[in-house]
C-alpha cells in the first residue's frame, strides 16, 4: 500500500499545478487591466461570458483604471444591457477616467441620476473629470435647479480647476458652495465672503477663509482696499479671528486667520497672532511667527526672529524662519546662513539656498551659482530652481545640471529649457535621452522627447532604434508615439506592462485579502495606524505591504509637507525623485479623497513606485486622479504634526486594532 503513496503525491502535485496555470477569471481581469489592454472586443467578450454581477463590477473597474479612450465601445454595450446601481457607480468612472470630450458627450446623454446620493456623485465626479465647456454648462443648469447640492459645486470646483475661467455667485453663497469659491479670487465680492465665513460653519468657513487668504496673498493692497469699501467688513473679520485665535479651535482655521492678518495691519490682531507663536502646531507656529513678523516693524521682528533662532532645534523650522529673516534683514539672514551652510542634512543646506536666494545679495547669488555645479543633486537642482525663480540663470547653470549623472538634474535642467522655448541641437537631446534607460529615469528621457517633437524632429532608422531600445517602460514607449505620431513604430516590440513588473505582483501571486490589512506607521513624533483597501487597489496594496515588511519605508522621511494639503514620504532619495527600480501601473479609482486619504505620489499616470501621501484634509480635485489605497483610523493628529524630513521609523502590517 505505501509503494503508491509517491505516485498520488506526483498526482496531486501534477493536479495543483495545471489548476495553477488556468488563470481565473479575476486575474484574466486583472492581466488586461495590467497590460493596460485597449482592445474593447477582447473586453465585451470576457464579460460576455461573465454570470456573476460581482465579477462584472470587477471588470468595469479594471477597464476603467486603463484610462483607455478605446474602450468607450464596452461602455456603450454595457449600458445598453440595463445595468443595476452595483454595476453603473464603477460604469460612470469608468467613462469618465478617459477624460475625452467622446466621453463626456456619452455621460450628458445618460439622464442625471434622480437616486440614490451616491450614484449622483459618482456620475459628477466622471463629468469633473472630463471638464469641459459643456459639462460646465450642464452644472450651471443643474445648480439653478437645485443650489443646495454641496456635490454639484465640489464638481463644478473641479471643473474650473482645469479651465481657466473663475466665477463667482453673489447670490447663493451657501455652505455647499464654499468649496467652489474657494477655487476663485474674485476680489469685487471679498465683503459677502466676509460675512459668509463669519456665519458658516467651521468645515464651510475653512474654503472661504483658504479664499480670502489667497486674494490676500496675491494683492494685499487691493484686498485692503476692497474691504474697507464696506464698512462692517473689517470689523467682522477681526472679530472672528480674534475668536479663533483665543478659543481652541482646529488648527486650519487660525492658520488661514495668521496668513490673512498681516493684510489688515492690526495691532490687536497683531497682538493675539503673537500668543500663537508656540503653539504645539508646527504649522500653526510658522504661520504665527510669519504673521507677526509682516505686521510688526522691522526694529522689532529682527530680534524676534533672532531670540527664536537661537532656541529652535528642528532643522526645518530653522530653515524657515532664516527664510522670513532674509526678506526682511538680508544682510544679517546671509552672514547666518554662510555660517550654517556647511552644516546639518543636505535637507537643511538645501533650505539654505532658499533663504540665499530670499535675501537677493549679490554674494548670494555667486553662491548658488557655485552650487548649480556641484556633483550632490539635491544642491544642484535646489541653487539652479532658486536662480530660475530669480531669472539669473546661465548658459553654465544648466549645461552643469546637462553633463549631471543623475535624472533629476537632467530634468530639472530640460524643463527649464522647454519653459524658455529654448532649443538644443537634435543629436545631444538623442545623447541625453540614451544615458538612461532604468524605469526610474523616465523624466528626464520624457523631458528630452518633449523638446524633441517641439523642434519638429523626424527620426530617422537609426534614431528611431535609440528611442524605442533605450526606453526604460512601456510607459515611455507609449509617450514615443504620443510625441511622433506620423512615425511609424509598427517594426518595434511592445512590451507589456507585466513584463516590466517583479513576479511578486503578477495577476496570480497578489492575495485575495478576505478583510482590510491594518499598517502602523512610527514615526518620530507618533504612530499612525493605517487601513488599506485591497479591494478598488489590490496591485498598490500588495506593493505597499512588500515594501514595508521587506523594510524598504525603515529610516526614509516624510519630504514634502503642505499645510493642510498632504504629508508624502517614503522616498529612498529624500528629495522626491526618487523611486523603486520599476513603475506600478495605476489603480485610480472613484474613491473620494477626504481627510486622512491615502494615495500613491506620481509624475503622470503609471508612474507610481515607493511615495505615498496622506491628506490632511477633503482634497476632490485628486478624486479619480491618483490612486486612492487607504485611510487613516488612528493617529491624524500625529499627521497634523509632521514636518519635512521627520523620519519614518517603520511601517509593519499589525492586526485590526
Amino acid at each position: 500500500m505505501f509503494k503508491y503513496i509517491p505516485i498520488f503525491i506526483v498526482f496531486v502535485l501534477v493536479l495543483s499545478c495545471s489548476k495553477k496555470r488556468i488563470p481565473s477569471k479575476i486575474q484574466t481581469i486583472k492581466t488586461l487591466e495590467y497590460n493596460r489592454n485597449n482592445n474593447p472586443q477582447d473586453w465585451q467578450q470576457l464579460f460576455t461570458g461573465l454570470n456573476d454581477t460581482s465579477e462584472q463590477v470587477e471588470l468595469i473597474r479594471a477597464a476603467g483604471k486603463t484610462k483607455a479612450v478605446e474602450l468607450l465601445p464596452i461602455y456603450r454595450f454595457v449600458l445598453h444591457t440595463q445595468p443595476n446601481h452595483s454595476q453603473l457607480a464603477p460604469l460612470y468612472f469608468a467613462i469618465g477616467s478617459t477624460g475625452s470630450a467622446e466621453a463626456e458627450s456619452l455621460l450628458l446623454k445618460i439622464p442625471f441620476p434622480s437616486s440614490p446620493p451616491f450614484l449622483q456623485k459618482a456620475y459628477l465626479n466622471a463629468l469633473a473629470l472630463c471638464a469641459t465647456d459643456n459639462g460646465y454648462r450642464f452644472l450651471l443648469k443643474r445648480i439653478q435647479a437645485d443650489n443646495q447640492n454641496p456635490a454639484l459645486y465640489s464638481a463644478l470646483g473641479r471643473i474650473l480647476r482645469k479651465m481657466p475661467r473663475h466665477r463667482f455667485f453673489p447670490d447663493s453663497i451657501t455652505e455647499a458652495n464654499s468649496y467652489f469659491v474657494s477655487r476663485s479670487r474674485d476680489f469685487n465680492h471679498l465683503p459677502q465672503m466676509v460675512n459668509a465665513a463669519v456665519s458658516f460653519s467651521d468645515d464651510a468657513r475653512i474654503h472661504l477663509l483658504k479664499a480670502l487668504a489667497s486674494c490676500a496673498s496675491a494683492d494685499s493692497a487691493r484686498f485692503l482696499h476692497i474691504l474697507r469699501s464696506d464698512s462692517l467688513a473689517i470689523p467682522m473679520l477681526k472679530s472672528l479671528f480674534l475668536s479663533v485665535l483665543t478659543k481652541n479651535t482646529f488648527w486650519t482655521t487660525p492658520f488661514y486667520a495668521l496668513k490673512i492678518i498681516p493684510a489688515l495691519h492690526d495691532s490687536v490682531l497683531s497682538a493675539a497672532a503673537l500668543n500663537r507663536v508656540h503653539a504645539k502646531n508646527p504649522h500653526l507656529r510658522l504661520a504665527a511667527c510669519g504673521a507677526v513678523v509682516a505686521s510688526e516693524p522691522k526694529d522689532l521682528s529682527v530680534p524676534f526672529l533672532l531670540q527664536e533662532l537661537q532656541t529652535e532645534k528642528n532643522e526645518y523650522l530653522r530653515g524657515q524662519l532664516l527664510l522670513l529673516l532674509a526678506n526682511i534683514a538680508p544682510e544679517v539672514a546671509y552672514r547666518i546662513i554662510m555660517q550654517d551652510l556647511d552644516k546639518g542634512s543636505d535637507a537643511y543646506r538645501a533650505s539654505m539656498l532658499d533663504a540665499l536666494a530670499a535675501t537677493k545679495l549679490k554674494p548670494a547669488i555667486r553662491t548658488l551659482h557655485q552650487f548649480s555645479a556641484v556633483t550632490n543633486a539635491r544642491l544642484a537642482n535646489r541653487a539652479f530652481d532658486n536662480l530660475v525663480n530669480l531669472k539669473k540663470v546661465h548658459r553654465s547653470d544648466y549645461n552643469a545640471l546637462l553633463s549631471s549623472q543623475s535624472f533629476s538634474s537632467v530634468a530639472t535642467a530640460l524643463g527649464w529649457l522647454k519653459s524658455q522655448k529654448q532649443k538644443l541641437p537634435a543629436q545631444k537631446l538623442l545623447s541625453v535621452y540614451k544615458r538612461f534607460s532604468s524605469a526610474d529615469a523616465f523624466e528626464a528621457q520624457r523631458a528630452a522627447l518633449e523638446i524633441l517633437s517641439a523642434i519638429s524632429f523626424k527620426p530617422d532608422t537609426s534614431a528611431q532604434n535609440i528611442l524605442w531600445n533605450r526606453a526604460g517602460h512601456p510607459f515611455l514607449q507609449r509617450s514615443l508615439k504620443t510625441f511622433f505620431p506620423k512615425t511609424n513604430w509598427s517594426g518595434f516590440k511592445e512590451f507589456s506592462y507585466l513584463q516590466y513588473l517583479p513576479s511578486f505582483l503578477h495577476p496570480d501571486s497578489i492575495p485575495d485579502y478576505h478583510t482590510n490589512p491594518f499598517v502602523e506607521i512610527k514615526t518620530v513624533r507618533g504612530n499612525i495606524i493605517l487601513e488599506l483597501f485591497p479591494k478598488v487597489a489590490p496591485l498598490t496594496v500588495h506593493h505597499f505591504l512588500h515594501l514595508a515588511q521587506t523594510g524598504f519605508y525603515n529610516n526614509l522621511t516624510f519630504h514634502r509637507v503642505v499645510p493642510d494639503f498632504v504629508i508624502q514620504g517614503g522616498d529612498p532619495q529624500g528629495t522626491g525623485w526618487g523611486s523603486t527600480a520599476y513603475l506600478i501601473p495605476s489603480e485610480d479609482n472613484d474613491t473620494p479623497f477626504v481627510r486622512g486619504s491615502i494615495g500613491i505620489a506620481t509624475s503622470g499616470f503609471d508612474t507610481g513606485g515607493c511615495q505615498f501621501f496622506i491628506c490632511q484634509s477633503a482634497q476632490p480635485h485628486l478624486n479619480g486622479n491618483y490612486t486612492n489605497f487607504g485611510i487613516v483610523r488612528k493617529g491624524m493628529f500625529i499627521v497634523d504634526q509632521i514636518l519635512p524630513q521627520d523620519k519614518i521609523l517603520s511601517i509593519s502590517r499589525i492586526e485590526r486594532p
